[in-house]
């Protein structure tokens, strides 16, 4: 993965943790603003983040606990089981982390949530005709779906 802005990934954290930053110390892994680069999203990955994080995200975009599901390494019946403080293991937490930004990404380049969620379920050439949202269930889509995004925001369109 690209270099991350820490500024994206405080935006990134606050919208899945909807909570105020923490502040890191030491080797602990930090859950929101406080993160500065990639080996901070390892810890947290690490530790895993709590339910309750994918069910912030899933308000922020407006899914449905289904379509999370169909993101995510995980089944809807296990997350439907979770409490909201219950941590996820790592390979969903990254997950989580990974379309979390690509949400803040296309918001940050469409200018508005909402027209980035449009381009979300719309056929896109440039990924053989797929919408994006398709490509979200694994990283290499995710890296797909953040090189289109960067390719919009410099203006070269396919």
């Amino acid at each position: 993965m690209a270099h991350i802005d820490h500024i994206a990934l405080e935006e990134v954290l606050g919208v899945i943790l909807a909570e105020p930053a923490a502040q890191p110390s030491g080797d602990a892994a930090p859950e929101s603003g406080a993160v500065q680069d990639e080996l901070d999203l390892y810890r947290i990955s690490e530790r895993g983040l709590p339910k309750r994080a994918v069910t912030n995200l899933m308000k922020h975009i407006g899914f449905s606990l289904h379509q999370m599901a169909e993101l995510l390494p995980i089944s809807e019946r296990t997350l439907q089981r979770y409490g909201s403080n219950k941590l996820l293991d790592q390979s969903v937490t990254e997950h989580l982390l990974d379309v979390a930004m690509v949400v803040t990404r296309g918001t940050e380049v469409f200018g508005s949530k909402s027209k980035f969620l449009s381009w979300l379920e719309s056929p896109v050439m440039a990924l053989e005709n797929r919408t994006p949202m398709e490509l979200l269930d694994s990283r290499f889509g995710v890296k797909l779906v953040l090189d289109e995004l960067g390719r919009i925001e410099h203006g070269i369109v396919a």
